[in-house]
C-alpha cells in the first residue's frame, strides 16, 4: 500500500492538516512506511513552528 505524509500546523490561529505534495503539486507518495517515516521525521526536525508530520497508509477506502 502507498503511504503519504500529513503536516499538522497552525495557520491564522487554527490547527490544520495539510497533505504534503511533491514539487509538481501531487501528493508525495511512498511505497513503504519506513521511507515515508524517515522523511516525516526529517521534516519535523527541521520545522520552525512545531509542525507535526505523520504517515498515513492510503487505499481506495481511505479518506484523507
Amino acid at each position: 500500500m502507498p503511504y503519504v505524509i500529513l503536516k499538522e500546523t497552525t495557520l491564522q490561529g487554527q490547527r490544520i492538516t495539510i497533505l504534503v505534495n511533491d514539487d509538481e503539486g501531487s501528493p508525495y507518495e511512498f511505497d513503504n512506511f519506513e521511507s515515508a517515516n524517515k522523511i516525516a521525521k526529517l521534516f519535523e526536525s527541521n520545522s520552525m513552528n512545531q509542525s507535526k508530520y505523520t504517515v498515513k497508509e492510503i487505499n481506495s477506502g481511505t479518506s484523507l
